[in-house]
């Protein structure tokens, strides 16, 4: 097969503040490397438009087969990001 490492599995770096200087939790970055068997497309810019972070970890739970509607706080978390 020619699947990488990365073709299987996802890879999640993030920064704990949007802004070093105000320790800002808006607008903070992700970057995930991986498709997740192809759950995931690559290759994009994703705004998330203001949602919470436990709206990704939901949708990359759900990417390797985890039946889950929330993670964390669920006053706060809508589901999967579909854009994902």
């Amino acid at each position: 097969s020619d699947l990488t490492l990365l073709d299987h599995s996802v890879v999640m770096w993030c920064n704990e503040q949007g802004n070093g200087d105000t320790h800002s939790a808006q607008e903070i970055p992700y970057v995930l490397a991986g498709s997740a068997g192809g759950a995931i497309e690559t290759g994009r810019w994703i705004d998330a438009q203001g949602r919470a972070h436990n709206d990704l970890y939901v949708s990359l739970l759900r990417a390797f087969g985890a039946d889950v509607d929330t993670f964390g706080l669920a006053e706060v978390c809508t589901g999967p990001m579909p854009e994902l």
